[in-house]
C-alpha cells in the first residue's frame, strides 16, 4: 500500500463528496478485513521466524490504513486498528507496533505524525518494554525455555514440560520414527535453542534433546534490544 491508500482517500474525499467518502470508507473497511485475516493466517506459519518476519511487513500497510482512516473521517476503524496494536491481538509481538511507530516517525512529517493518534501505541510499547526490563534477569542455573508450542498433542506436551524445566538440560527420549520426526519439526519450526539428535541403538531409537547456551545468549541479546527500543521511545515521546 505505502502512500497509495492515503493519496487515494485524499483524492476521493477532497471535495467532500458523499459518494467519494462512501467509496473511500468501503475500500478501507475491505483493506482492514484483509489485514486482519492475513494476520490470523500467519499464526499457521510453521516457522516462528517466518511468522515474525511477515508480521513486520504489515507495519507500513497498517500505518497507511491509520492515516487513511483519519482522512476519510472513519474514527471507528481508527479505534479498531489502535486496539489491535495495543492489546486486541494478544499474540502480536511488541516489535510490530514498535516497528509501526518507527516507520511513522521516519516517513511522516511532524504535523501529520501527531494527527495519526498513535500516542496509545507509543504508551503501550513503553509499558510493555518497561515491564520486560524490570523482570528479573535469568539466573545462571535457570535453563527454562518459555516458548509457546502451538501443537497440543501428547508429544508436544511432554516437550513443553522439558522446555519449561529449570534444571533439566538433557532429555533422552525413546520414540518411534514418526514421533521423532514430529519433535524434530517442532524444535526447528520454533527455532528452539535445543539440539536434537538420534541415538540409533535399541528399539525404539532414542531422541536426545539438549538445551544450549543460546538459552542465555538470546536473553542477553533481547534485553539489549529492549533497552535500545525503550531509549528511542523515551526520546520520541513528544513527537507523537
Amino acid at each position: 500500500m505505502g502512500s497509495v491508500l492515503p493519496a487515494l482517500c485524499q483524492s476521493l474525499c477532497i471535495r467532500d463528496s458523499s459518494d467519494g467518502q462512501s467509496l473511500a470508507r468501503w475500500i478501507l473497511t475491505e483493506q482492514w478485513a484483509w489485514l486482519l485475516d492475513h494476520s490470523k493466517q500467519l499464526r499457521k506459519c510453521v516457522s516462528e521466524k517466518q511468522r515474525s518476519k511477515e508480521l513486520c511487513r504489515l507495519c507500513k500497510p497498517i500505518l497507511s490504513l491509520i492515516e487513511s482512516s483519519r482522512i476519510a473521517r472513519q474514527p471507528d476503524l481508527h479505534a479498531q486498528v489502535i486496539e489491535f496494536l495495543t492489546g486486541g491481538a494478544p499474540d502480536l509481538p511488541v516489535h510490530v507496533p514498535l516497528g509501526l511507530l518507527q516507520a511513522a516517525h521516519e516517513h511522516r512529517q511532524s504535523g501529520t505524525l501527531r494527527s495519526l493518534g498513535l500516542k496509545p501505541v507509543h504508551m503501550h510499547c513503553t509499558q510493555d518494554l518497561t515491564t520486560r526490563l524490570y523482570a528479573p534477569v535469568r539466573p545462571n542455573d535457570d535453563g527454562s525455555i518459555a516458548t509457546s508450542v502451538r501443537c497440543s498433542c501428547k508429544l508436544c506436551a511432554t516437550l513443553t514440560r522439558y522446555l519449561r524445566a529449570q534444571d533439566k538440560v538433557r532429555f533422552e527420549w525413546p520414540l518411534a520414527k514418526s514421533e521423532r520426526a514430529h519433535i524434530h519439526g517442532t524444535v526447528d519450526s520454533h527455532d528452539l535453542p535445543v539440539t536434537h539428535i538420534t541415538r540409533r541403538t535399541g528399539r525404539p531409537f532414542t531422541l536426545i534433546l539438549e538445551k544450549t547456551v543460546a538459552v542465555f545468549e538470546r536473553d542477553a541479546v533481547e534485553r539489549r534490544l529492549w533497552q535500545s527500543a525503550l531509549q528511542w521511545l523515551t526520546k520520541t515521546v513528544a513527537d507523537f
